[in-house]
């Protein structure tokens, strides 16, 4: 399914605080972060705002503008397109 198809209200980005996690000097790696719209990303992003350091990854150069986006809402990023 596309998230054009989920109301704005679940696709919307809220930080998500978690208890039970400790995030504490611990890094993410999400993979197939390129596209806007997808999981790899949205993945990401709940990462980050949960206090992680996020490493992502894609087959396109567009995991540049993911990682510049991010980095925004002040995420730790890095980040390499990689290709197979």
């Amino acid at each position: 399914m596309h998230l054009d198809a989920v109301p704005d209200e679940l696709v919307e980005s809220k930080p998500v605080k978690s208890r039970s996690m400790n995030s504490s000097g611990k890094v993410a790696l999400i993979t197939g972060a390129g596209s806007p719209q997808g999981i790899g990303f949205a993945t990401a992003r709940l990462l980050a705002q949960q206090g992680l350091r996020i490493a992502i990854t894609s087959t396109t150069e567009r995991i540049e503008e993911r990682a510049r986006e991010l980095a925004a809402e002040g995420a730790d990023v890095f980040t390499r397109a990689l290709r197979c």
